[in-house]
């Protein structure tokens, strides 16, 4: 007995020494460190994303004992949707998060936690992540938007509208740009109901030195211009719905002719299946007039066209581990209002009032997170609801064939796609041409540091016309854009576009060349002065077709 006494007391000594111990290594550690402190964690932004730390894994009683301050959910889907990458048995993308969450700053130099911040009233959870399902990685936060020369702007919590990005159609994703466009400032936005709103307004006054885009004979004009709209995106944990409303007018001094008076009104929607599975829909309604130039504009009209385009589209989401299928599907009616030629004279646009549908599928293979390779083919039918002059139904058919390499939509280097292919348009009435070319896509940003950001776009397709003996046209445009830095408040950019229509049956060829510069200075983060300079050299060999146009414009952006 008295062994197992000393042995017992012996034991409880050890014990209380070891405690007494951590207690006094946890009353060191409280008076050296301080709390942490929200300014402490990687700087979120806008444009915020995750690269997960290369570090081994944790086993599940270390985790725990990690003391996350994000709570998970125990089941489902957004449970599933938290397992780091290999821990699921499968190959899965990687899951950027919101600002907020258990991120890393994506640097390609340096990799910082940014500790544990929870997630905002009404924001998605930080752990959850999303995927467009499609092969792009989309759903999620942008890359850090840099305040100083390359220093990501800092701040503490934080919700990404960007992160419910609805995009029905890949080729038109607006992540690329925002990659490219560089600035000090993203907008805050006003939280309200459920959904962030980001108002926003443009004043301009421009000078042109050939309103009429005319080959001879040129007039110039001064206008005041004016561009509202506003955005407002849903913060729900799942789902998503985004609408915007945007509007155009503009005063001209000398030909109010020229007066644009638009407008486009749109909506955006995901519904979130699961994790690997979503449907995305979107509709639209635009009301705009005609660009002065038009070849399929009525001859001697004095006013120009105005029309309505109502579309929609529907677009599902799945991915089977590496693999990724979307399978979309669309509609788009165009409506010409009749023109006022003067003299009490009225020109019917009816003959150019169409109706398309157009459905496709793509298939996406991941290499790894930030790249995969598709192929894409889809379909259309166009009708019309009259004949032109000529007698000619421009009623067809068309089928595109596509093949590309998509390095996602959240890459803080590079982000977008381009694709090559071939397309072909079918005319029902026989005395109209086929149509047939090869078509080059990109939408396609480069972050070449933190100061200078190249955008790359292209498109090709096949447009209709109502020129005497042809059926449309084969369009191919191509543009770059460059954006710099100068300093924290300062931007410049400067770009050239390249578009040309071959029209099959009338040989006409047309060519314009647009090149662009211009300067943005940020007052604040609500303010910005920016300055624009345009030219235009149109060349065509139809005879008096072909002209140059200069544009300067020069005005205030207010935004939210």
């Amino acid at each position: 007995m008295t062994d197992h006494r000393d042995i017992v007391s012996r034991l409880a000594a050890v014990a209380a020494s070891a405690m007494l111990a951590g207690a006094s290594a946890s009353g060191a550690a409280a008076q050296g460190e301080p709390s942490p402190r929200a300014s402490d964690f990687a700087p979120v932004s806008d444009f915020a994303t995750v690269v997960r730390p290369r570090t081994q894994k944790k086993s599940s009683e270390q985790r725990a004992l990690s003391g996350s301050a994000a709570v998970a959910p125990t089941s489902g889907w957004l449970a599933a949707s938290m397992l780091p990458a290999g821990e699921s048995g499968d190959f899965d993308i990687e899951k950027p998060r919101l600002r907020g969450s258990h991120s890393a700053q994506a640097d390609d130099s340096s990799i910082r936690p940014a500790g544990d911040l929870p997630a905002e009233d009404g924001a998605p959870d930080p752990a959850e992540g999303t995927s467009s399902g499609d092969g792009r990685d989309g759903g999620i936060a942008d890359a850090p938007e840099s305040t100083e020369a390359g220093e990501p702007e800092r701040q503490t919590t934080g919700f990404d509208p960007e992160v419910f990005a609805v995009e029905v159609e890949p080729i038109l994703d607006r992540r690329p740009a925002r990659l490219a466009r560089l600035g000090p400032f993203a907008p805050a936005g006003i939280r309200a109901a459920g959904f962030t709103v980001f108002p926003e307004a443009e004043v301009a006054f421009g000078a042109t030195d050939n309103i009429f885009r005319s080959g001879g004979n040129a007039r110039s004009d001064v206008a005041l211009e004016v561009r509202p709209s506003v955005r407002a995106v849903s913060n729900w944990r799942v789902h998503a719905l985004e609408i915007k409303a945007a509007g155009l007018s503009t005063f001209h001094n000398r030909f109010p002719s020229e007066d644009d008076r638009g407008g486009t009104l749109e909506a955006r929607g995901r519904l979130d299946f699961s994790r690997r599975t979503t449907l995305e829909a979107m509709t639209s309604f635009e009301r705009a007039q005609e660009a002065r130039g038009s070849i399929n504009a009525p001859g001697g009209m004095g006013d120009r066209a105005e029309y309505e385009t109502a579309r929609a589209s529907l677009a599902f989401n799945h991915r089977f581990n590496r693999l990724a299928v979307q399978i979309r599907g669309s509609i788009r009616d165009t409506d010409f209002l009749p023109v006022d030629a003067g003299g009490g004279i009225s020109i019917s646009n009816d003959a150019r009032d169409s109706t398309e549908k157009e459905a496709a599928a793509r298939l996406s293979w991941t290499l790894r997170p930030s790249v995969a390779v598709f192929g894409e083919a889809a379909a259309n039918a166009r009708e019309y609801r009259a004949s032109p002059s000529d007698g000619l139904r421009r009623d067809s058919t068309g089928d595109r064939l596509r093949a590309g390499v998509s390095f996602g939509s959240t890459g803080q280097t590079l982000r977008g796609e381009v694709s090559i292919g071939v397309a072909r348009q079918h005319f029902d009435d026989s005395r109209l041409a086929a149509i047939d070319g090869v078509i080059l896509d990109a939408n396609l940003a480069w972050r070449v540091n933190g100061l200078t950001s190249v955008l790359f776009s292209a498109r090709s397709d096949i447009g209709d016309s109502t020129v005497t003996g042809s059926g449309g046209a084969l369009s191919q445009t191509i543009g770059v854009e460059l954006r710099h830095l100068f300093r924290r408040d300062l931007a410049a950019l400067a770009g050239v576009n390249v578009a040309r229509l071959d029209y099959e049956g009338a040989g006409i060829r047309e060519v314009a060349v647009t090149s662009l510069a211009g300067l943005d200075y940020f007052i604040n983060r609500d303010v910005t002065l920016f300055g624009r300079y345009q030219h235009v050299q149109f060349e065509s060999n139809s005879p008096g077709r072909s002209y140059n146009a200069d544009e300067v414009r020069l005005g205030v952006r207010v935004r939210r």
